[in-house]
């Protein structure tokens, strides 16, 4: 496998949208969109994950500064001055084809991405229902800060989880 990364020019932008498309079922339009408005933002790294040339995974996160919609709605759920978005990272997007999962192809993706930044923390969401993400991020080393919030038009709760790094 091969991880090489993604951004708004790059060859591999196409290869994370499709991925998206193929995981969420939205838009090829609106996942373009969505996935190239991140690539923008401040601290933003992507992966792409290809297995014998073939993109399998992606992922990409960005800084978790205020502004932002979706730090603005958490920190409002656990509160602004909450230890996990403190000099925190996003984790925004992390999908394997499912076809491709249980390969270990997640587990490299959310390792290079950890690699990727600085910042002493991360933090992500994910479905409530979504229990084999939730299974990786609690075998990473990740912890549960919020276990259910609803995020504006989305009728599904999200687990809001944040890991940080180890003490040298």
């Amino acid at each position: 496998m091969d991880l090489v990364p993604f951004t708004r020019t790059s060859p591999f932008l196409s290869d994370a949208v499709n991925i998206y498309v193929a995981t969420w079922g939205h838009s090829r339009e609106a996942s373009y969109q969505f996935i190239f408005q991140y690539a923008g933002f401040h601290g933003f790294a992507g992966r792409v994950a290809l297995v014998n040339g073939e993109p399998v995974g992606m992922g990409f996160g960005v800084d978790a500064v205020r502004g932002n919609w979706w730090v603005d709605t958490v920190a409002s759920a656990v509160g602004a001055s909450h230890p996990a978005l403190q000099d925190a990272w996003t984790l925004v997007e992390l999908a394997v084809l499912p076809g491709q999962r249980n390969h270990g192809y997640g587990t490299a993706i959310h390792d290079a991405l950890w690699l990727s930044h600085d910042r002493p923390r991360m933090v992500l969401s994910t479905q409530k229902t979504n229990l084999g993400a939730q299974r990786l991020y609690l075998r990473l080393g990740w912890r549960i800060i919020h276990p259910g919030l609803l995020f504006l038009g989305n009728p599904v709760p999200y687990v809001i989880m944040a890991r940080e790094r180890a003490e040298p």
